[in-house]
């Protein structure tokens, strides 16, 4: 599994404690129960047209030798404290087409409304030491104008806490070693909250961010990662609308559009924007610049700005993004990134206000 870059460690984080917007910690949930025999059996069936998936809610250690080549579900209360620890073992969701373009790990909440969602969202959830063949997604409110959809919440305010009540909570990544050729490896959706990705590896070649922070999402941790995917034509981690978010101390290589972009993704779907890419810290990380990137910064702190044809689709409500289609890329920090290159690149480009940008270095190499 991968671990700690060489590279990685670059600062002291002492000056991290003092800002206003640091990181609380939350609650631990109760452990689940440990899988039974039979649940287990379940888990490492191979998957079939008839049987592609399975809902997992009790706690397993697989031995290095096991494959998961099933869907595997979280959903619900009944998961949480949910722990998988895979010493090494095999999720692999692309060994063959029964779940080819789907998510290998699929975390969400249950429910058909919102207030049902609330009420039965799973918190505490960890996935350990695992090589992944595919992606993640953590999903809560769907992007839908459905009861149970981002669509209607977004009509009135108080948008952004009730799509973080309704999302699951408290999910840690450590030590995974994920490969994927079609979504982006993990995809934190609308206001799930308190995600921690760690000390893994991100590689593979796919048109989408390698790491996605998505509408009302905020106070995750990506940290001391490898982020070495090809992405074609986009940054490696995009923060739409996402806020109090800390990525720090990660390797950045394969760099061919951009590294870290911060926006709001206005209007999409007809669904208001209410909170803005804000508070985020992004903090002693290094950028290998390649060769192929295109003339676009490696950190773009405001990329948008209601560039995009959707903007005007949720217009003539009086708040969030039907108001200002701006970003609002405002009151974030970045500080003692480095990029090493071999030419002059954009190393960050501020279209923001109030934006703390300090001791960041170009390294030639």
């Amino acid at each position: 599994m991968f671990r700690s870059h060489p590279r990685l460690g670059i600062v002291a984080l002492a000056s991290f404690a003092a800002l206003a917007f640091t990181i609380r910690s939350q609650p631990a949930s109760a452990a689940a129960p440990r899988c039974s025999s039979e649940e287990r059996a379940e888990l490492l069936a191979p998957s079939t047209p008839e049987r592609p998936l399975v809902s997992l809610s009790c706690s397993i250690q697989l031995d290095r030798n096991d494959v998961v080549t099933r869907q595997i579900i979280v959903e619900g209360k009944s998961a949480d404290g949910m722990r998988v620890d895979c010493n090494g073992a095999l999720i692999d969701g692309e060994a063959n087409t029964v779940n080819k373009n789907r998510y290998t790990v699929f975390i969400r909440s249950l429910g058909e409304t919102e207030p049902e969602m609330t009420n039965n969202r799973p918190a505490g959830i960890e996935f350990h030491n695992c090589r992944i063949r595919g992606s993640i997604r953590i999903q809560g409110l769907r992007m839908t104008r459905g009861a149970n959809g981002s669509w209607q919440s977004s009509r009135s305010l108080g948008h952004t806490a009730r799509a973080q009540a309704a999302a699951p909570t408290r999910i840690v990544f450590d030590g995974l070693d994920i490969v994927t050729n079609h979504n982006s490896a993990i995809y934190v959706a609308f206001g799930v909250t308190h995600v921690q990705i760690r000390n893994s590896k991100i590689s593979g070649a796919i048109g989408y961010p390698a790491i996605y922070l998505d509408a009302e999402s905020g106070s995750n941790i990506i940290e001391n990662n490898l982020i070495a995917a090809r992405v074609a034509n986009r940054e490696q981690i995009a923060i739409d609308g996402s806020a109090s978010n800390i990525i720090r101390n990660n390797v950045f290589s394969n760099i061919r559009a951009g590294g870290i972009f911060l926006y709001r993704n206005c209007g999409e779907r007809g669904i208001v924007r209410h909170q803005k890419p804000e508070h985020n810290i992004i903090q002693g990380n290094e950028f290998f610049d390649g060769v192929e990137r295109k003339n676009v910064p490696l950190i773009w702190v405001g990329s948008r700005n209601g560039k995009r044809s959707f903007c005007a689709e949720d217009a003539g409500l009086p708040f969030g993004s039907s108001v200002d289609d701006g970003d609002f890329a405002d009151e974030n920090r970045i500080e003692k990134n480095i990029v090493v290159t071999r030419g002059s690149p954009e190393f960050i480009r501020d279209a923001g206000r109030r934006n703390l940008v300090v001791g960041n270095m170009v390294r030639m190499r």
